[in-house]
């Protein structure tokens, strides 16, 4: 059975879409059209300073629903976009220039220039870390990244082992045609620290174009395309804040510790007890008061100048 929505499907778009409707506290929903594809955006706030959130593989913008509805109150604007293929954005016109590392942040560089969006903080979790280094590496500007599961390595298949850990989740990552007790386990291994998993993550993830897992994987582990992510991260100048849930079960902190980082936000790797992949859901109090923190000094440097 393949699990993706071809691109008529607009009634199953609709009934995912108001699935999360309950999550969405505050802010807006609108559809941005980039390329001929239109891309399913959440906004709150308007102001200049913006942290732009990017989801991980078969996931969607809802699961940065306590972000939203926590700092909804502070002077910055926040935004969270449904990658191509995942979530109410509808799949890639090419899948196979999109849904891969660089074509994501092609897609998100072009979205933020028609939003007009400038020099943002990209808090990027896994996939979406993956992207936000990748769009750092391309020299795009912005401001200083926030990552959560998402240790940098690859392109090529070496690297990735040497980051990872073996696991049945992580073979469901670039699987094309996943049925849905393998994406319902995939799920669960996501947000494995949650008491409980909105029932929307699951249809999120049932939803997403499994071209996009497939081809994705294809073209990080055979080395076809991207930045090399550990060249990446001890070069760029601008800060970099690193979140590690205790928890996770996909890779370590150590892995993390040993990388070299040029500008490593307060020297250090924020560990956040009480949660695994997904610390921004799993232990948002805690995730939110660093992201919080990191986007103050960046942004008040900023005005400085």
């Amino acid at each position: 059975m393949v699990n993706w929505f071809p691109h008529d499907k607009t009634s199953s778009l609709r009934k995912l879409e108001r699935s999360g409707r309950a999550l969405r506290q505050g802010g807006q929903v609108e559809r941005v059209d980039v390329e001929g594809a239109p891309l399913s955006v959440w906004r709150s706030g308007a102001a200049e300073n913006t942290i732009v959130f990017i989801h991980g593989n078969s996931a969607c913008k809802e699961v940065f629903y306590e972000q939203f509805s926590a700092l909804s109150k502070t002077d910055i604007s926040f935004l969270a976009v449904d990658l191509p293929g995942h979530g109410c954005s509808v799949n890639a016109v090419d899948p196979e220039s999109t849904y891969c590392v660089s074509g994501y942040a092609r897609t998100l560089k072009k979205l933020l220039d028609q939003m007009r969006i400038h020099r943002p903080i990209l808090a990027g979790w896994s996939l979406g870390g993956h992207i936000a280094i990748e769009m750092a590496g391309r020299g795009f500007d912005i401001a200083g990244l926030a990552l959560c599961g998402a240790p940098p390595s690859g392109p090529g298949l070496t690297e990735m082992l040497e980051a990872f850990t073996s696991s049945p989740a992580m073979e469901i990552t670039t699987k094309q045609d996943a049925g849905r007790e393998e994406m319902n386990a995939y799920t669960q291994s996501l947000y494995a620290c949650m008491p409980e998993i909105p029932q929307h993550f699951f249809n999120a993830a049932w939803r997403t174009d499994g071209r996009a897992r497939r081809i994705m994987g294809e073209h990080w582990v055979g080395g076809m395309e991207g930045c090399h992510q550990k060249t990446v991260v001890a070069g760029w100048r601008n800060p970099i804040c690193v979140m590690h849930g205790t928890g996770e079960m996909f890779f370590s902190e150590e892995y993390l510790k040993a990388l070299e980082w040029r500008n490593l936000w307060r020297t250090k790797i924020h560990s956040i007890a009480g949660a695994g992949h997904a610390p921004f859901i799993e232990a948002p109090g805690a995730y939110n008061a660093i992201l919080i923190d990191f986007a103050q000094d960046i942004f008040d440097a900023a005005r400085d100048k």
